[in-house]
């Protein structure tokens, strides 16, 4: 009962008593609508999808960096998750990271989690490369705001508005498209959240474009593979 008392009854009942989420429970109920099995994203945008990375970097009590990139369809406005990533590295190779990811994709906008430790991180380095589209994004109350919070995007996910690709991958598997899948399922009672905060940073600056979105460059110039 103590421990009860500390995390709560909902907490409580999955952790402890190994009870399954109901739907009620479950922050994104909606976001199997949005499921498409073994689909290669790449395979769909073109030279006119706008992008946008949203990165979730680690601090002292969680050490994890999360990146996810997200496209959007002009014409639709429906939304594709086109690259994820998750690891535990250094700041250098976060930063190597977003160039790699700007390379690729050529996102209008790189969305930082702009909160204390993060903020040091963004401008060290972008003393390396001022050429990134980084932009800090400070967190708040604003992520619990029922329109432009978490719970917009299960409106997003019940109006099918967005194409998440799911590999058909072992139950066991750790890569970082499953990570993500699991997340977005068990919120918000997932081990990790990272990846949906990542999501949740690139969907926020697609959403701060929506009226003047502007395109880049083929985002598949010099893709390797």
């Amino acid at each position: 009962m103590r421990r009860r008392g500390e995390v709560g009854a909902r907490s409580f009942a999955r952790g402890f008593r190994q009870e399954t989420l109901d739907d009620e429970d479950r922050t994104f109920p909606s976001v199997q609508r949005c499921a498409y099995d073994d689909l290669d994203p790449l395979e769909l945008i073109t030279v006119d999808w706008p992008r946008w990375t949203g990165v979730d970097l680690s601090s002292e009590k969680r050490p994890g960096n999360a990146f996810v990139t997200i496209a959007q369809n002009p014409g639709t406005k429906k939304r594709l998750v086109i690259d994820v990533r998750a690891m535990a590295i250094t700041s250098p190779e976060v930063w190597r990271q977003l160039e790699d990811i700007h390379r690729r994709y050529r996102p209008n906008i790189i969305q930082v989690e702009n909160n204390a430790l993060q903020g040091a991180v963004i401008e060290w380095g972008l003393e390396l490369n001022a050429t990134l589209p980084v932009k800090g994004f400070m967190t708040g109350r604003n992520k619990a705001d029922e329109q432009i919070g978490l719970p917009g995007l299960e409106v997003e996910f019940e109006n099918e508005g967005w194409i998440i690709p799911r590999p058909s991958h072992t139950f066991d598997c750790t890569c970082a498209w499953c990570q993500l899948w699991s997340e977005l399922t068990a919120h918000p009672l997932a081990d990790t959240t990272d990846l949906v905060m990542a999501l949740w940073f690139a969907r926020e600056a697609a959403r701060a474009a929506s009226g003047h979105l502007a395109w880049g460059p083929n985002p598949m110039a010099g893709y390797r593979g």
